[in-house]
């Protein structure tokens, strides 16, 4: 009794502290953040979501990135300017914690809409970290090597940094990552199968348990997308664990194999053989160079856009990385990640996301 009473106290009284902080946060801005002007961004004049409404890390990061000169000076290829939507929780709390996800999502749809995202070669739905943040460096990844012809989209669930959301409320980014990846993936399903962009999903740390919360098994994963990249997942998501235990025997738990790599591949920390060297040559043009701090390829030049190879070994990636190095997942680069490999989008955006993570480092909420 004395243990639940403690945890009572420290739930109803310092965790509520801390939130009531955090929200006061929430409603700054980044020193310099103005509102976007392009229509392409989440705050900007022409957008159905206020600026204002969109939370300290939702203004930051549709305010961040490379604009199309930026791209094309790291690139030196022509681009676009990348799309970038969020929802903030600003104008959806009740004051009693209660949010309606669902409505959210269709804002970020409405969004998507507006900004004619659904012409884009990728779009991507990114599970946001406890305090709303989205992985700078991951989103940049993949604006570099899709040349700005991207849509990424985001919403947050919680003021709170991801340790406190685990202590309160561990079922909101379950039920944001589902309910986000569910509207959009929806919406584009309406679309004429041969004009959908490839649809792919994110998440890092507590945002990756979320986004994986939106996919009941891998199958159902490669039914309704054509990729994931998930960094940093914890222990206790249950798509994680379960592909874990499904491991090929022989391999440990520290690096599980799937069915040999055919769909599911684990990049991690612990060195030894990441299993790319089997993925074809790493000098194919047009791909990141060391200004970007990534070299990539696929196997057999890849598919065409959005097309699968799920089971198949075109349209996967070998990697090497100047800033550790090594492969993917050598000594020095990030933590363990599980990535679906079904086409060239995604075995691009992993590389690069792996190896900018490799030679960065930043905090997250």
């Amino acid at each position: 009794m004395g243990v639940l009473t403690i945890s009572g106290i420290f739930q109803d009284v310092v965790l509520a502290s801390m939130t009531a902080t955090f929200t006061a946060r929430d409603s700054t801005s980044r020193p310099g953040t103005v509102a976007p002007e392009a229509a392409e961004r989440s705050g900007s004049p022409g957008s159905t979501i206020a600026w204002e409404n969109l939370g300290y890390e939702g203004r930051t990061f549709v305010t961040g990135g490379l604009d199309p000169a930026g791209l094309t000076a790291v690139t030196g290829r022509e681009a676009s300017m990348p799309i970038r939507v969020y929802a903030g929780l600003a104008g959806h709390d009740d004051g009693l914690g209660d949010v309606d996800l669902d409505e959210m999502a269709q804002e970020v749809v409405a969004e998507l809409d507006r900004t004619d995202a659904w012409e884009r070669e990728v779009v991507a739905v990114v599970t946001t970290t406890g305090t709303g943040w989205v992985d700078p460096l991951a989103v940049q990844a993949l604006e570099l090597v899709q040349d700005g012809d991207t849509a990424v989209a985001a919403m947050q669930y919680s003021v709170n940094p991801s340790w406190v959301t685990l202590v309160l409320d561990l079922d909101q980014p379950a039920r944001a990552g589902q309910a986000l990846f569910d509207a959009v993936q929806s919406r584009w399903a309406e679309l004429p199968e041969g004009d959908r962009p490839q649809l792919v999903a994110f998440g890092v740390s507590l945002g990756s348990y979320g986004s994986q919360s939106a996919f009941p098994s891998l199958e159902d994963l490669t039914a309704r997308a054509d990729g994931a990249v998930w960094a940093g997942t914890p222990r206790f998501t249950p798509l994680w664990s379960d592909l874990t235990r499904a491991r090929d025997a022989g391999s440990p738990e520290i690096h599980p194999v799937l069915d040999g790599g055919a769909t599911a591949r684990w990049g991690t920390a612990n060195g030894g053989d990441q299993g790319y060297a089997d993925l074809g040559p790493t000098d194919s043009p047009g791909w990141p160079t060391s200004s970007t701090r990534a070299t990539a390829s696929c196997g057999g030049g890849g598919p065409r856009p959005g097309t699968r190879t799920t089971g198949s070994t075109s349209g996967r990636v070998r990697t090497s990385c100047p800033g550790c190095a090594g492969g993917l997942g050598s000594p020095g680069c990030s933590s363990s990640r599980t990535c679906s490999w079904p086409d060239r989008t995604t075995c691009r955006w992993v590389t690069a996301t792996t190896t900018a993570r490799a030679t960065s480092t930043r905090s997250r909420g």
